[in-house]
């Protein structure tokens, strides 16, 4: 029978042949993500179990969606307040299942994660009690509804695989095992600021690898990607929209990448719903892309302010006819339903960033751990070591170390910027002017969904809200900030700045570590 496929033309004597097409990893990548994986890897297994922000109620998420079926919703949520005084929560159902809790109560969870003089039981006896019950008890009595259940469910249906892959062990094989797989995202994030800082810096393999090496090696990302926490995959998934964001503002728009990137934000989204911060990011980027628009725009900075301008208006008109309709999720719906008071919010804003004013009301943030003033306390203090439950934290020194570092690279990457604007026609061109403008645009989403979160919870009596981490869906904008202030450098000293900063990051990864080790080991 002859085949219907048109046969392949072999290439005559001494002709020469086109050779297949491969996607080759650079070297440099490939070496990091070996060491990227082996870092999350620590610290997935190094952390004490449910001593991840919030990881009892994001394991009891999956574990609902494998065990029952669907979304923890049963009874009341818990009052956070209640659970960090040592108040049960009423009803019959928790968080977690009956044989996940006595795994909890055999490691002293709870304790160990809000009384820092607390441990968990290191000892062989400690282990024979809980061997003796770990497969006793129900995996079906969990469920209680609780701050996760507003949640979108992409990152939990993804930790279901190794749950059910680890489901002959005990509740602590299904975490760790949960864990490992969620420490994968970090590897995703690396590539994406790979690829982003690629597109900026035209593939210059130091830069990127600086930038790559910022995000796949900062402790903090290191610890919540080893950990059952939406936040792993969220800054993963953030990293690759700017990523194809940069791309179509640099390169126009075509439906392959505009579809993806719509994709993209929809994933980030359906993994926690501040991924929708970034949304107008992506669609500043398709619309200026387009070439009618393109062409019309250009390098002007009023028609690029215009488009801009127009870009709120139609994100505002979404927020109010959506919130009107009652269509968001949960967490949108709230911040659609909120019609913040403008001064109160303005002098919430001032007081965050700036001294209070004699005329302002005072404002209360987050415990004060580093210092008083929340723009060190948070930015600085929960962005760059927070660990535990937030309450694992460097010395106040390091802190102010840590201050310094990243002014003297916000000083080197504004001076790097100012001469590749002057000396490089292309950094001067409409597109890498509109790239700019998309990152401005989703540090703005991001800082703005926090603030404005933050305020709500500040006039409803609940708790402080803003953390470090909630900016990570930009931390590929810090990480390009590092690419470039190592191109700040003259030609000569550049590897060694370059080199410089990794090995910090290698130095910084083992105090974080020895730090977390101190708290639950010593």
């Amino acid at each position: 029978m002859r085949s219907v496929l048109p046969a392949r033309r072999r290439p005559a004597a001494g002709e020469p042949t086109t050779p297949a097409r491969r996607i080759s990893v650079p070297r440099p990548l490939l070496l990091l993500l070996f060491v990227v994986f082996v870092t999350t890897s620590t610290w997935a297994f190094a952390t004490p179990a449910w001593q991840v922000p919030d990881e009892p109620q994001h394991f009891g998420y999956a574990e609902t969606l494998v065990e029952q079926g669907g979304k923890p919703t049963r009874g009341d949520a818990e009052d956070p307040a209640a659970r960090i005084a040592g108040i049960p929560a009423s009803g019959q159902y928790g968080e977690i299942s009956r044989q996940s809790r006595d795994a909890m109560a055999q490691s002293n969870g709870y304790p160990v994660a809000f009384n820092t003089y607390a441990k968990p039981p290191w000892s062989s006896e400690a282990q024979r009690r809980y061997d003796a019950i770990a497969d006793r008890g129900s995996r079906k009595d969990g469920g209680r509804r609780t701050g996760a259940t507003g949640y979108p469910p992409l990152y939990y249906a993804i930790e279901t695989i190794p749950y059910r892959l680890a489901s002959s062990g005990t509740a602590i094989d299904r975490l760790y095992a949960m864990r490992w797989v969620s420490g994968l995202w970090a590897l995703v994030g690396t590539i994406g600021a790979w690829l982003l800082a690629g597109e900026v810096f035209r593939r210059r393999r130091l830069p990127q690898l600086a930038a790559a090496a910022t995000i796949g090696l900062w402790p903090m990302i290191s610890f919540l990607s080893g950990g059952v926490n939406p936040d792993a995959m969220l800054t993963a998934l953030s990293l690759l929209v700017l990523w194809l964001a940069v791309r179509v503002a640099l390169h126009g728009t075509t439906w392959r990448p505009a579809l993806a990137l719509l994709v993209l934000v929809g994933a980030a989204t359906a993994t926690k719903v501040s991924g929708a911060a970034l949304a107008p990011a992506a669609a500043f980027a398709i619309l200026y892309g387009l070439p009618v628009v393109r062409s019309r725009v250009g390098a002007s900075v009023p028609r690029l302010l215009g488009l801009v301008a127009a870009l709120v208006v139609g994100a505002l008109a979404v927020v109010f006819v959506g919130g009107a309709l009652k269509v968001f999720p949960p967490q949108l719906q709230v911040i659609a339903d909120t019609r913040p008071n403008l001064r109160e919010f303005g002098s919430y804003l001032w007081q965050f960033y700036l001294p209070k004013l004699a005329f302002m009301d005072d404002m209360v943030f987050q415990y004060p751990v580093v210092s008083e003033r929340p723009v060190l306390n948070l930015w600085i203090g929960s962005s760059w070591g927070a660990f535990g439950w937030v309450n694992v934290w460097f010395p106040r020194w390091a802190m102010h170390l840590f201050l310094a570092i990243t002014v003297l690279i916000g000083v080197a990457a504004a001076r790097a910027g100012r001469i590749g604007w002057k000396g490089r026609e292309r950094e001067r061109s409409a597109p890498f002017a509109a790239a700019m403008v998309v990152l401005a645009i989703a540090a703005l989403g991001v800082f703005g969904g926090v603030h404005l979160q933050d305020f709500i919870n500040g006039t409803d009596g609940n708790l402080p809200f803003a953390q470090g981490r909630y900016l990570f869906p930009v931390a590929g904008i810090g990480a390009l900030a590092v690419g470039a202030a190592a191109m700040a450098f003259p030609r000569r000293l550049r590897p060694g700045a370059a080199g410089g900063w990794l090995a910090f990051l290698v130095v910084l990864q083992i105090a974080a570590l020895a730090l977390t080790a101190t708290r639950y080991y010593a």
